[in-house]
């Protein structure tokens, strides 16, 4: 689950940088052609539009890539509830608490509503007997 979260993260991120690249790219292509022509062809704005746009998106992409407190929101958003203990919910959840060990997710920085949940989860596996 947490690997999903950081590899939309990285998507995001890798497309903001190819992206904005590419802007960069046809802005420099359009500054180079105003340097070596004096005249304003068509293909010059095309350019300067693509060049303009390609960079704003690819800064949008780059910057809506979630932080890592809003990764873990996002994460814990993501816990499975079960309504009834069965075999396939609670394997969910605990493949959802390894991963939380896994990839080392700070509680502290979460709602305090998760911290208690949490809580509640392992007292409830200490009065079961497990």
């Amino acid at each position: 689950m947490m690997s999903a979260v950081n590899f939309l993260t990285w998507i995001l991120e890798a497309a903001g940088i190819f992206v904005g690249a590419f802007g960069v790219l046809a802005l420099s292509m359009f500054i180079h052609n105003r340097i070596k022509r004096k005249c304003w062809e068509g293909e010059d704005t095309a350019e300067l539009i693509l060049g303009v746009i390609c960079t704003i998106a690819g800064i949008a992409l780059f910057t809506i890539a979630p932080n890592k407190e809003k990764r873990f929101e996002i994460f814990y958003a993501m816990k499975p509830k079960c309504q009834e203990e069965t075999v396939s919910c609670l394997k969910k959840q605990a493949e959802w608490y390894q991963d939380s060990i896994n990839y080392n997710v700070n509680i502290q920085t979460l709602d305090e509503k998760y911290v208690i949940d949490s809580l509640k989860n392992v007292i409830n596996n200490y009065k079961k007997g497990k």
